[in-house]
């Protein structure tokens, strides 16, 4: 069954059209092109502003926390051995202990930074996701920072 028309409860609008290009004159006399401004205002009526959420992390934060573990990681195991090839225990559990707790908790600083950045997106449960993480990360850098101090 066929119908020619839509329903009553559907309104057909006009395609949008595009803004004009101005052209502008240079001193050369060469034709410019000069795109529209993009504004926050609404186009239409009735249609929604586009709301860009600026304030995401800086993803250098979250790299520095990766290469600060990795780095305390294999200074400890590769770094820190005598002539003989016994290690310096405290210096291994230092650098192991601290160099981690000190990743982590750049990582739970970017981890909450997010969780901020996708609460004011309108994401919630991804915030709470990112916070949870957050908070994990930082109890487990304390952990092994008291751990540190446990040992000496």
């Amino acid at each position: 069954m066929v119908q020619d028309k839509p329903p009553e409860a559907i309104t057909l609008q006009p395609a949008n059209q595009p803004n004009p290009i101005r052209q502008t004159n240079t001193f050369s006399g060469q034709v410019q092109q000069v795109a529209p401004m993009i504004s926050g205002q609404a186009t239409m009526p009735g249609q929604q502003p586009l709301v860009v959420s600026s304030g995401k992390p800086s993803s250098s934060l979250l790299l520095g926390g990766f290469l600060t573990m990795i780095g305390s990681i294999g200074f400890a195991f590769f770094g820190f051995f005598d002539n003989i090839g016994n290690i310096d225990e405290e210096m291994f559990c230092c650098l192991l202990c601290n160099g981690n707790a000190i990743g982590l908790g750049m990582m739970s600083v970017y981890s909450f930074r997010y969780g901020i950045w996708e609460s004011n997106s309108g994401k919630q449960g991804s915030a709470a996701m990112s916070y949870v993480v957050g908070a994990i990360a930082l109890l487990f850098g304390g952990f092994l920072s008291t751990l540190f101090f446990i040992n000496i």
